[in-house]
């Protein structure tokens, strides 16, 4: 018989306090979700530096950019928001696109966060 370990899920003290940051990609053409997140990736690790990004825990939560929106919600820790706001706002180009980037919100959850993008 095979004896399979169960990972161990950490207790909450433990684990990192996350928060949504609600982006708005405004731009003259259309956007390929791809190269929105290569670029976002791109930008921040040009001006921190790669060890630095790997403190932020980035990931791409949500992808509203197929629903004609041009919003993207970006998932980090709780340290590096203000971090991650700043990176954004460097962002000039995606691909050969011009953009312009505006953090509507800042939340700790993905539901407090859609109903301040409604509201915005």
């Amino acid at each position: 018989m095979a004896f399979q370990k169960r990972i161990k899920v950490l207790i909450p003290t433990l684990r990192e306090r996350k928060r949504y940051i609600a982006v708005k990609l405004i731009s003259e053409e259309k956007l390929i979700p791809s190269d929105v997140e290569d670029a976002i990736k791109k930008t921040l690790q040009n001006f921190y530096g790669d060890f630095v990004y790997s403190t932020f825990s980035l990931k791409i939560a949500k992808n509203l950019l197929y629903q004609g929106k041009n919003i993207i919600i970006l998932k980090c820790n709780h340290l590096s928001v203000n971090r991650v706001v700043l990176g954004i706002a460097m962002l000039d180009r995606i691909g050969d696109v011009r953009v312009i980037p505006k953090v509507i919100s800042v939340s700790g959850t993905i539901k407090n966060l859609r109903r301040k993008i409604k509201n915005a």
